[in-house]
C-alpha cells in the first residue's frame, strides 16, 4: 500500500509541473539539479572510503560492448531528439557555437560522472552489483549512515522526477508537433498515462529492476538511433543549401519525407531483429532475426545490433 501510494504521489507530481509548462519547468529542474548534486557528491563522499577495488576485470569483451551499448542508449541517444528543448526558448542572437557547446558540455558532464561512480561502486563491492538489479535503491541505501538516509531518498525521489517532467515535457510536445488535435495538458496526460503503465509493470509485475530497465533501453535505442542515424545524414547533405522554414509550419508544411520514414521503419525493423533482452516478456519480441543457437551467444549479449541500426539506416 505505501509503495502504490508514492507511486501515485510522485507521479502526479511529475505530470502536474509538466501541465503548468516550461516557465514553471525550468524553475523546478534548477532547484532539483542544485539539491541533487549536492546529495550525489555526499553520498560518494561517505561510501568510496569504504569500496575495496581489488576486484578482477571482466575475462570477457561482452561485458565491455553491452556497458557501452548501454551508455550509448540511455545516454546519448535517449536524449537526441530533446535538443531543441533546450535551445528553442532562446533569443535569435544567441551564440550557435554557445548554444551547441554548453548543451553537449552539461549533456555528457552529468551523466559521465554518475556512469563513472556506478562502475566505482560495482567494482569495489561485487556484492552490492548484485543487489542492485533487484533492487537499486534499496541496495544503494545499504551502505549508508541512518541520519543521511532521508536526505538520500529525497534525492533519488528528485532526480527520478527531474527526469521523468523533462522527458513528458518533450513527448507532450511531440504529440502536438505531430498535429494530433489536443491541448497541451491532455497531450502531457496521454503520455503520462503511458509513463504510469510502465512504471506499473517495473514496480508490481517484473521480477527485477535491472532487467526490464536495459530490455526498456534496448527497445527504444534501435529506433532512436535510426533517427538519429537519418537527422544527421540529412544534416550533413543540406548544410550548405540550408533548410526552408516555411516548409516546416502551416500552410506550406510537408508532413513527412517518404525516403527518410522508410529508412526508418525498415533499418528499426532490422535493429529489433538483431537485438536481445533479459526480460522474457520484452525479449520474446526481439532478435528474430537470429538463429536459437546465437540468441544466447555474445553477439546477442552484447546488442551491438543498435549501433548496426545506426549504420543502416544512415545508409538508406
Amino acid at each position: 500500500g505505501a509503495l502504490a501510494v508514492s507511486f501515485a504521489v510522485i507521479a502526479g507530481a511529475t505530470i502536474v509541473i509538466c501541465v503548468y509548462g516550461y516557465d514553471v519547468l525550468m524553475r523546478v529542474q534548477k532547484w532539483l539539479a542544485i539539491v541533487g548534486a549536492v546529495l550525489a557528491a555526499v553520498y560518494f563522499a561517505i561510501i568510496i572510503p569504504d569500496l575495496d577495488f581489488a576486484a578482477e576485470s571482466p575475462k570477457s569483451t561482452v561485458p565491455v560492448l553491452a556497458g557501452i551499448v548501454m551508455v550509448a542508449a540511455g545516454g546519448g541517444l535517449s536524449w537526441a531528439n530533446s535538443g531543441a528543448d533546450y535551445s528553442r526558448y532562446l533569443p535569435v542572437t544567441s551564440s550557435r557555437k554557445g548554444v551547441f557547446g554548453w548543451t553537449t558540455f552539461a549533456g555528457i558532464l552529468t551523466p559521465l560522472v554518475l556512469m563513472l561512480s556506478g562502475i566505482l561502486l560495482s567494482a569495489g563491492d561485487p556484492r552490492l552489483a548484485g543487489t542492485v538489479a533487484k533492487d537499486p535503491f534499496g541496495a544503494l541505501a545499504t551502505l549508508l549512515p541512518t541520519w543521511f538516509l532521508v536526505p538520500f531518498t529525497i534525492s533519488v525521489i528528485l532526480s527520478c522526477v527531474a527526469g521523468a517532467v523533462m522527458n513528458l515535457y518533450s513527448s507532450g510536445l511531440i504529440l502536438l508537433a505531430l498535429g494530433v488535435p489536443l491541448r497541451r495538458e491532455f497531450a502531457v496526460g496521454i503520455d503520462g498515462g503511458l509513463m504510469v503503465l510502465g512504471g506499473i509493470y517495473l514496480i508490481f509485475v517484473a521480477p527485477t529492476f535491472f532487467d526490464p530497465f536495459m530490455s526498456f533501453l534496448t527497445l527504444f535505442a534501435v529506433p532512436s538511433a535510426a533517427w538519429t542515424a537519418i537527422f544527421v545524414t540529412d544534416l550533413l547533405l543540406n548544410r550548405r543549401d540550408g533548410y526552408a522554414p516555411e516548409e516546416l509550419y502551416p500552410p506550406h508544411a510537408r508532413a513527412f519525407k517518404p525516403a527518410a520514414v522508410l529508412a526508418l521503419v525498415m533499418s528499426a525493423l532490422v535493429g529489433w531483429g538483431l537485438v536481445t533482452s533479459r526480460d522474457p516478456y520484452i525479449n520474446s519480441l526481439l532478435g528474430y532475426w537470429l538463429p536459437d543457437s546465437a540468441r544466447h551467444g555474445s553477439f546477442a549479449a552484447s546488442n551491438v545490433g543498435v549501433f548496426l541500426t545506426f549504420l543502416i539506416a544512415a545508409g538508406l
